[in-house]
């Protein structure tokens, strides 16, 4: 099960840094082009924002399973501070992305939705690409 799990979170993983760099980009796109707010701009924002709650879930999940934690204090002080590190950090990137979705959602003018969407995925996206750790396997259950 845990590696069952492990392996749908670095599936994910790939999910959420393709879907972000998506948002951010359409945001921008949006910002500077000064465009329209559209249903395809929302779909994005949505798919951006469940999937990191998704991915959270599922890296609660692992917390509460992995056998390093469970270990807690016998554990290599590196290995606990990377976890720690790791969650906090990711949490950080849900609430901020999430801000951004829901600051867009109550803006009534379009270019409001995306200077607050494009604000929240780009700091959401800055704490993915600092805190994931990509000296792992691309690929889960090889490597």
């Amino acid at each position: 099960m845990l590696e069952l799990l492990r392996g749908f979170h670095n599936l994910l993983r790939w999910v959420i840094v393709l879907g972000g760099v998506a948002a951010v980009v359409l945001m921008a796109r949006g910002t500077f082009a000064r465009a329209a707010w559209t249903a395809r701009e929302g779909g994005v924002a949505r798919f951006f924002t469940y999937g990191l709650h998704l991915q959270l879930l599922v890296g609660l999940i692992l917390y509460a399973i992995t056998p390093l934690v469970a270990a807690g204090i016998t554990a290599p002080l590196s290995e606990r501070l990377l976890l720690i590190e790791h969650a906090v950090t990711m949490l950080f990137a849900v609430v901020a992305a999430q801000l951004g979705t829901s600051l867009a959602r109550r803006a009534k003018e379009d270019a409001v939705k995306f200077r607050r969407s494009l604000i929240g995925y780009a700091v959401a996206m800055l704490f993915i690409l600092w805190a994931t750790p990509w000296g792992k396997s691309l690929i889960p259950w090889v490597g």
